[in-house]
């Protein structure tokens, strides 16, 4: 008998609260426990939806903040969040929480458009927050970060962080497909390739040689 497959927007609201309450209690340097944690967060859900929830979550503090989520199996299970990269490239430490808010969005943006060859269409990079749970099917709102598509098409469009523009050859009439996101100047300027290769590197557990195309843009430009 096949399983009721789980709501797509009921994983992802409750993938947010999770990245939230995580960073929360990460933010005392005090352990988490589970049962603490699905009293606040995962209330009436069953295993299943746990199971996805926590997956969920772990791949997004890891890809967005950098941050491992170990699972400690003693008389009470408990959750510890280690930081695996030193910090963020694009984020001086005396930046207030909104800049780095903002920033922590920018950074994984910029990784997949760099990975991409450079540039990325519209529809894949929803495609791509859609998988980390940053957006839902549904609504391109978060809590953390706010309108999404204002912050990727308005802000930081105008903080020459981002270019949004029509892709020049149109192949099918997929509106999504008709607008692509590239590194604007400021994200050229600030932002080294090497950088956000390791950081990519850093977050998959991999060497930066494992990327070779990128790895020889990196070469060519040193």
């Amino acid at each position: 008998m096949s399983q009721v497959p789980l709501n797509p927007d009921e994983v992802t609201r409750y993938v947010q609260e999770s990245v939230l309450y995580f960073l929360s209690q990460h933010s005392k340097n005090s352990t988490i426990k589970r049962l603490d944690y699905a009293k606040a967060i995962l209330t009436d859900t069953g295993r299943r939806m746990q199971n996805e929830v926590i997956k969920q979550t772990k791949k997004v503090l890891k890809l967005i903040y950098g941050l491992a989520v170990i699972e400690i199996d003693e008389n009470v299970k408990q959750y510890l969040l280690v930081n695996e990269i030193e910090h963020n490239p694009l984020v001086p430490p005396n930046w207030s929480e909104s800049q780095k808010n903002e920033q922590a969005l920018l950074l994984p943006v910029l990784a997949v458009i760099f990975m991409n060859g450079g540039s990325i269409p519209e529809g894949e990079l929803w495609t791509f927050l859609l998988e980390l749970k940053i957006i839902s099917p549904s609504s391109r709102v978060h809590d953390k970060f706010g309108d999404i598509d204002r912050l990727l098409k308005k802000d930081l469009v105008a903080q020459r962080y981002l270019i949004y523009e029509p892709v020049r050859q149109v192949v099918d009439d997929d509106r999504d497909k008709l607008y692509e996101f590239r590194w604007g100047i400021r994200a050229h300027s600030e932002v080294s390739n090497e950088k956000i290769l390791r950081h990519v590197s850093e977050v998959l557990g991999r060497e930066i040689t494992d990327f070779a195309e990128q790895y020889a843009q990196v070469s060519s430009q040193q």
